[in-house]
């Protein structure tokens, strides 16, 4: 198997792995064409459509312990050097934060991380993970019951997406050399 060769690659898996994650769940997944929106990709949970931005973290910065960008690079004039700045409610909904170590999510409201850029983010027994234990695994967060909504007037439905038996038949491969 082929290892993992830069930061775009590692995210790129996320966001796969993420679309899976959902797809299992009774999600519809779709993604936006071209690189130029602020989310990476949109869920459709029968009753409205949620843009997700996911962010993937591959190395602990101590045991159980992993800092993970949660914000994007702002546009700067030419030679003035681009900052980190928090997403803004009209960019996205939600923030799925994955630990590959762990094989842990934290599904976040956009709203629940303020104005932070990076969030630390503790699993197992560390001393800190009740900080945001209640975001691990929260993927009810986008369902019909979630908290995750978007603003009045965006899209309230997908028409048409990717076809997600190829996704679903990989996710639920025992063997990936298997396809």
């Amino acid at each position: 198997m082929r290892k993992v060769g830069n930061t775009k690659q590692l995210g790129e898996l996320g966001e796969l792995l993420f679309a899976c994650n959902a797809a299992i769940r009774g999600l519809g997944v779709s993604w936006p064409h071209g690189a130029s929106e602020r989310y990476d990709c949109l869920i459709d949970n029968g009753r409205r459509i949620s843009r997700v931005q996911v962010k993937v973290v591959g190395r602990a910065y101590a045991k159980n312990a992993y800092s993970v960008s949660c914000g994007r690079l702002s546009y700067a004039a030419r030679g003035v050097p681009r900052k980190s700045v928090p997403y803004s409610p009209k960019d996205v909904d939600c923030l799925a934060l994955y630990v590959v170590l762990e094989n842990v999510w934290f599904l976040f409201p956009l709203q629940a991380l303020g104005k932070r850029v990076r969030v630390s983010l503790f699993t197992g027994d560390h001393p800190k993970r009740k900080i945001w234990a209640q975001y691990e695994a929260n993927w009810e967060l986008l369902t019909e019951g979630g908290t995750c909504r978007p603003k009045a007037g965006w899209i309230d439905r997908i028409f048409a997406s990717a076809d997600a038996e190829a996704v679903l038949l990989l996710a639920l491969s025992s063997d990936p050399q298997e396809k």
